[in-house]
Parts: C-alpha cells; structure tokens; sequence
C-alpha cells in the first residue's frame, strides 16, 4: 500500500506522504501506519510522525512502486548494453541481421 504513496516532505519530525488517488489514504490502517512509523524508525534512527495529505496529489515525483519499476527496468537495460558489447554477442548479432537481445538470464 506505501509503495503507491509520493514521498512529500521528510522535514524536522515529520514525514508527509501523498497518493494520487485518495482511494489509497482510506486504505491505510493503524497497523500500517505503526508498521510504517517502525520502519521509518529503523531507518533513520530516529522517530519520525506520519502524515497522509488527504488530497489527491499530482507531482513530478514517482511513487515507491513507480521508483521501484524504473530501478528494475535500467538494470535490464544497463545488462542488454553490456552484452551488445560482448564480442561473442556482437558476431551472433551480425551473424543473424535484425536479431536483437529481448532477456539475459544469468546463471
């Protein structure tokens, strides 16, 4: 549920976080919100308030899951240029002309 939210404002003892949509907000718990709080806690090493703008937000911020998938999909890009680049790679590509790499599984 917090991977949907956008990271606002972490000023002083406050984190505010925002959701696009406002469906998420009323989604949230207080075991989510001391789950959250915990973590938060772990993470900055000190006590840190949450709270949820109860507005939908638009921002040229990217939610934690949007974040996430971005990460995820440089890697893959970042793997297929460094087998472009592999000399093995590069004679199978010119061997088979419109050939390209679509996955790289390592073993």
């Amino acid at each position: 549920l917090v991977r949907n939210a956008i990271p606002d404002e972490l000023g002083g003892q406050e984190l505010r976080l925002g959701f696009r949509n406002v469906g998420f907000v009323q989604m949230l718990t207080a075991e989510n919100m001391s789950e959250l709080a915990r973590l938060l806690k772990k993470f900055l090493g000190r006590e840190v308030g949450i709270h949820c703008l109860q507005e939908p937000q638009v921002s040229l911020f990217r939610t934690v899951l949007e974040q996430e998938e971005f990460v995820e999909q440089q890697e893959r890009e970042r793997r297929r240029q460094a087998a472009r680049e592999h000399p093995l790679i590069q004679n199978i590509l010119a061997t088979f002309p419109g050939s390209e790499i679509t996955e790289i599984r390592l073993h």
